[in-house]
């Protein structure tokens, strides 16, 4: 066998427009992310994980490994929580439930603390019991993202990541006075029609802002048939400025000027209301899905910009 064999890339990875490993890993490869208190066996075994992200260019297949060593170093990760926390089992083998159930009896954690962890472990059972390989490619690779955040979570202090969040909550709280209406968004090339713009999360550090803005679309489709997916689009500003309803900020992604701000024009206006009707006309099997995908978008959103600005940063953990 010649080692060069095994460097051949997988031509699968052009289906998403990566023709070369340095492509696919500027738009793939998650490295870990962690705060201080995050125990080094746990950070050192993410290693694999890296390496399994950086080889699967090479084989298609081991995307699904990718996952697998995942949830492993995610169980890693709650027995030595619990060793943490003092706490023992009468069985040789505690399972990942007698865990979380142990972690609620000891108290600490958030209300959605064991919810989570309990969705992980379900992934873990379907990667370690597949009836088949399954060949998702990067499609779930957010999972990792999701699971990182978890870890981190469970290392964190009691109640420091919801304190956390509860500032994002009061700057919502204090924004949505001011938002109401038609906006404009307006970047160096591009100018979009907004119907709901609102702030999402705030950074450790108070710097960046997390943002979902709803386009008004030209048109909203009344049955299934002529349904396509239309997403929310973000923003991710740093230090925004809120002056007479326009908000303006550096976009920490192409690091140029963004400003949204509300319109009067008649246009604008009759756009916006004629998708408002075309929308309240449509089945509530479309409007159920649209809603749905508009979920799942902001979800990811949010849990990739946990990821990006919560670890690593002065004072957590």
């Amino acid at each position: 066998m010649i080692a060069d064999e095994f460097l051949i890339p997988d031509r699968r990875w052009e289906i998403w427009k990566c023709y070369s490993h340095q492509e696919y890993l500027d738009r793939f490869f998650i490295p870990g992310r962690w705060h201080k208190e995050v125990p080094e066996k746990v950070q050192e075994a993410y290693i694999s994980v890296e390496r399994l992200f950086a080889y699967s260019y090479f084989y298609y297949p081991l995307t699904e490994e990718v996952h697998s060593k995942m949830t492993r170093v995610f169980e890693m990760a709650v027995r030595i929580k619990a060793d943490q926390l003092g706490i023992t089992f009468k069985k040789k083998h505690a399972s990942l439930q007698d865990h979380f159930d142990a972690f609620h009896s000891k108290g600490g954690f958030g209300d959605d603390m064991i919810p989570a962890l309990e969705m992980v472990k379900n992934l873990r059972n379907v990667y370690a019991h597949p009836k088949s390989q399954m060949y998702f490619g990067p499609i779930i690779y957010r999972n990792v993202i999701v699971i990182i955040n978890i870890i981190n979570r469970l290392f964190l202090l009691n109640n420091e990541y919801n304190q956390l969040i509860n500032k994002a909550l009061a700057l919502i709280e204090t924004m949505n006075s001011f938002i109401t209406g038609v906006f404009v968004f307006e970047g160096p090339t591009k100018r979009y029609l907004v119907s709901r713009l609102q702030p999402l999360l705030l950074s450790p550090d108070g710097e960046s802002t997390l943002w979902v803005l709803d386009p008004v679309l030209k048109s909203f489709p009344k049955t299934m048939e002529g349904f396509s997916s239309a997403e929310p689009f973000f923003m991710k500003l740093k230090s925004f400025t809120l002056d007479g309803g326009t908000i303006e900020g550096v976009d920490l992604i192409t690091n140029t000027v963004i400003r949204v701000y509300p319109t009067s024009k008649e246009a604008d206006l009759q756009t916006a209301k004629r998708f408002a009707e075309h929308y309240a006309s449509a089945d509530l099997s479309v409007k159920d899905l649209h809603e749905k995908i508009m979920a799942d978008a902001v979800y990811d959103q949010m849990e990739r910009f946990v990821y990006d600005e919560y670890w690593n940063q002065q004072g957590m953990g």
